[in-house]
């Protein structure tokens, strides 16, 4: 098994920006401008965290995103370590799971893994953590 956290705020992918430049040659980029920092960053962590070569078996994938939570859901003065009773206990806001998934998995591929089509079991949820990031657990299946 494979495991390790990228910290930072998890950005989604998905939809992407096509147009031509000057030149004439044609483009197609993550519409989000945060999407590719956030790529580069995961990629840099799993190459820290894996060194061998691309596994080309059966996955599963397990993403567990971490939000902090903002200061409205805590109490004030002598109680503010104490969450509000009206807090929401899962973070249920943008950004979308699904996408956020697509552009953390594709940051994966070619590097611990050779496809994204590899993954023939997943887990993923949302979560609010004392750190922003995505803890992400990888299992090679036998055939």
């Amino acid at each position: 098994m494979i495991e390790f956290f990228v910290p930072g705020q998890p950005r989604p992918g998905g939809s992407k920006t096509t147009g031509a430049r000057k030149d004439g040659t044609r483009f197609c980029r993550p519409a989000n401008p945060r999407t590719k920092p956030w790529m580069e960053v995961v990629s840099i962590v799993a190459r820290q965290h894996y060194r061998g070569a691309a596994l080309a078996s059966p996955l599963r994938v397990t993403m567990v995103f971490y939000r902090i939570r903002p200061k409205s859901h805590y109490r004030t003065g002598k109680n503010r370590l104490l969450l509000r009773v009206d807090a929401p206990a899962h973070p249920a806001t943008k950004p979308d799971l699904t996408k956020t998934v697509r552009s953390t998995e594709d940051a994966l591929e070619g590097i611990i893994f050779r496809n994204d089509s590899q993954v023939v079991e997943q887990s993923n949820c949302k979560k609010f953590g004392p750190q922003a990031g995505v803890l992400i657990r990888i299992t090679q299946l036998g055939d």
